[in-house]
């Protein structure tokens, strides 16, 4: 088999790829939205942590939703706002806190 015969399945594969990428955010960020992104260390002066704590928090799972284009992570800044706001608290104590007025106060 020449390497002639192979690119065009490679190319079908990516073309694949990058189709079923682009309907799954499409899901998230409506259709022809300008979606505007940062990478982590304005997103971590944006919601006043450090890189550090972002990295961590993507290992974890406890952070804010985040994007990974190719090798690059991207915050939205929707999805940064999102997280923020979902973390609003009226008390310490979790049976204490309501979180009825917090997303009222938002």
């Amino acid at each position: 088999m020449t390497r002639e015969a192979k690119t065009p399945t490679l190319h079908a594969y990516f073309r694949k790829r990058i189709a079923k990428i682009i309907a799954t955010m499409s899901i998230f960020y409506p259709k022809g939205s300008i979606v505007s992104t940062l990478n982590s260390k304005d997103a971590a002066a944006h919601i006043g942590k450090s890189v550090s704590w972002l990295n961590k928090s993507r290992m974890t799972g406890t952070g804010p939703v985040y994007l990974k284009l190719g090798g690059s992570v991207r915050y939205a800044l929707g999805d940064l706002n999102a997280w923020l706001a979902s973390n609003r608290r009226t008390a310490i104590y979790d049976f204490a806190n309501d979180n009825r007025r917090a997303t009222a106060a938002a």
